[in-house]
């Protein structure tokens, strides 16, 4: 059984962990500041406790280090963003031509696509030789990937893909939140030594003054312990991140070889590491800051005690039991033939496994569903090969003016506008009107030249590519987004209703955007019981199971049958009635929603399927509307797989 919500629990309760060994770091500073400052500037008492030094000095250090923590917080607030750009990464545009960088965003788009997050930022770190990645963000909504060079220049697709998949899994899995805070946490300790370095400096400067030395030189003494102390606060820091990243490494390891059915992707790509003279090394100076976040150790020494990775033999092994542990060294042939393979579109999908069994499948549009609700719930947060691929084939029947229209800012409006106009000619004809008053004139000209294409587009093809644009939309101005949201909000409503589709093109576009191109969201305490929420949970059921169903006696039996996976909730929730059931009123549910426990979201979507599959049928409808719930509870839902497709 697909553990995603455990996972995303576990992730909270390694907040508790961090705040522990954080609280033990600060207390060993703590003593050994105040025996260090005792032994300098206490020589004229005998005790060895002295209450009102000890208390000093724990208010000092405490501040000190909270100082520090939020700083480094608060410079983090953007995000995966702010951690690419720390780190010297380069945005790669969206609508580049260079084959390595094209086929790096091809994977991410793949994956994004498969996972059901939206497509992240990809940052190249342009002078790192070394083979690694890392994932960072708050959620899904900020997060980025980033890839240095030399993975890019370095592996095959399918390696690659392997690498990219690992990251994939910090971001499902709730790793990157956490890993974020660490930096933060990190810093404070770290800023012991900082201080020690300044009052260093300037105990040199008092020395020098007249009558200077009596006071210059026990500064110099503690400058010179504070520097030291510095150094175990690194000490410390190591130990925290080793003893929380180690075991999610493995993990996502594992995830990536689920997520892609090739071992040999991520396997060969640990083995090329340590075949690559600069092994996985990140060069930057603040490497040390975000170590626990990379693909592999971005050290020299790759493994140890304190290292934030586990040994590169040890994961090998794991994925490949019968890797020798022989590294001979990459050829300028095998480099040469990672470029060619880029130039010519970068090679065929694996073939799937055979002996390895696939996710459950569903399907859409009237046909019969095979899958029951909780089997259904084990792709959320864990995608299968079998998405992969799926996305891959959806992506590959786009047609390539409406592919290339979604990776621009300026295409990708246009693109929208397209999937939201209207089949009555009377009500498209008033939303482009409200387009040539309102839209950019050549945004406007690009939406009457993409309309030729409407009719290729299916409609499982809507979402995903709704998914494709968030990438280049991200890249809009303020300015330039709040006319864009102006314009959805008027061509929505320009039938003076919303119809579901609308809503939930609408929901997801402005929950991830809004998110980046508006207030930073910084992450939200899951503090909400679901007992509180019994009217907001009544409204999502009403909603979904109104919509899916017809008669009024098979509407209660779904709405109860939809219930039972309530059970805190079971003899409180209630029907809504159809003239109380509007998607203002859900939408406020779900705002409120998000603010459950994993395991309370998993009961929800767990009523939430119940709700969509009862009748044992699911339109394309459904499917997106139930999209739109996840997506609202921050749980990716990968596309539904159709048999037989």
């Amino acid at each position: 059984m697909n553990d995603f919500f455990a996972r995303q629990d576990e992730a909270r309760r390694k907040s508790g962990y961090l705040v522990f060994h954080f609280a033990g770091a600060l207390l060993a500073i703590v003593v050994l500041m105040y025996l260090i400052i005792l032994v300098i500037f206490g020589s004229e008492t005998k005790r060895l406790f002295v209450p009102e030094l000890f208390l000093g000095v724990t208010a000092v250090t405490s501040a000190i280090l909270g100082f520090g923590s939020l700083y480094k917080t608060l410079a983090l607030r953007q995000g995966g963003a702010s951690v690419a750009s720390m780190m010297g990464g380069e945005l790669i545009q969206t609508n580049t031509t260079d084959p390595l960088l094209r086929r790096v965003l091809n994977l991410v788009e793949e994956m994004a696509i498969a996972s059901g997050v939206p497509m992240p930022p990809v940052f190249l770190m342009p002078h790192e030789k070394g083979i690694n990645a890392f994932a960072a963000g708050y959620n899904p909504d900020d997060a980025v990937v980033g890839v240095t060079r030399g993975a890019v220049e370095t592996l095959t697709r399918d390696e690659l893909q392997g690498v990219i998949a690992h990251e994939f899994s910090h971001i499902l899995n709730g790793d990157m939140r956490l890993n974020i805070r660490l930096i933060g946490w990190v810093h404070g300790i770290l800023l012991i030594h900082i201080v020690g370095y300044w009052v260093f400096r300037g105990s040199l400067e008092v020395s020098q003054s007249r009558d200077g030395a009596k006071i210059g030189i026990p500064l110099m003494a503690a400058g010179v312990a504070f520097m030291a102390l510095g150094l175990i606060g690194v000490l410390f820091g190591r130990m925290i991140k080793s003893a929380v990243s180690r075991q999610r490494e493995y993990l996502a390891d594992a995830s990536a070889v689920q997520f892609t059915r090739n071992p040999d992707g991520i396997g060969n790509a640990l083995v090329k590491i340590g075949r690559l003279s600069d092994h996985s090394r990140i060069k930057h100076r603040r490497a040390e800051e975000i170590s626990h976040m990379f693909f592999g150790s971005p050290f020299k020494r790759m493994s140890g005690l304190m290292s934030t990775h586990p040994p590169l033999v040890n994961r090998i092994q794991r994925i490949l039991p019968h890797f020798d542990g022989n590294f001979p060294q990459i050829t300028a042939q095998e480099i040469s033939d990672v470029r060619q393979s880029a130039l010519v579109g970068g090679g065929p999908v694996p073939s799937m496994l055979s002996h390895t069994s696939g996710p459950p499948s569903v399907t859409v549009d009237g046909k019969e569903v095979v899958a029951e609700p909780g089997e259904m719930l084990e792709v959320v947060g864990a995608p299968f090969r079998e998405h992969l691929e799926a996305s891959r084939r959806l992506i590959s029947r786009l047609p390539d003016e409406l592919l290339q229209a979604a990776r621009e800012p300026f295409g990708s409006r246009a693109l929208v506008y397209v999937l939201l106009l209207d089949d009555n000619p009377d009500i498209r004809e008033r939303q482009l009107d409200v387009l040539r008053k309102q839209a950019d004139q050549p945004v406007y000209d690009e939406t009457l030249r993409l309309l030729k294409w409407e009719q290729e587009l299916t409609a499982e093809m809507r979402l995903p590519l709704v998914d494709l644009s968030l990438g280049a939309l991200r890249a809009l101005s303020p300015a330039q987004y709040e006319a864009f949201r102006g314009n959805v909000e008027a061509l929505s409503m320009a039938d003076e209703s919303i119809s579901l589709f609308e809503y939930t093109l609408r929901h997801i576009l402005m929950r991830h955007l809004d998110a980046s191109l508006r207030k930073p969201r910084l992450s939200v305490a899951h503090s909400h019981s679901l007992s509180s929420l019994r009217k907001e949970c009544s409204m999502v059921l009403s909603i979904l199971t109104r919509h899916g169903h017809g008669d009024e006696e098979t509407l209660t039996r779904a709405f109860h049958a939809a219930s039972q996976h309530l059970p805190k909730l079971q003899n409180s929730l209630a029907l809504v009635p159809e003239n109380k059931c509007h998607l203002a009123g859900f939408h406020r549910a779900l705002n409120r929603l998000e603010k459950l426990s994993f395991h309370d979201k998993k009961g929800l979507l767990m009523a939430c399927l119940q709700c969509v599959t009862f009748d044992k049928k699911l339109t394309v409808t459904e499917a997106e509307l139930f999209r739109a719930v996840a997506d609202s509870l921050e749980c990716p839902m990968p596309p539904w797989l159709k048999l037989g497709g």
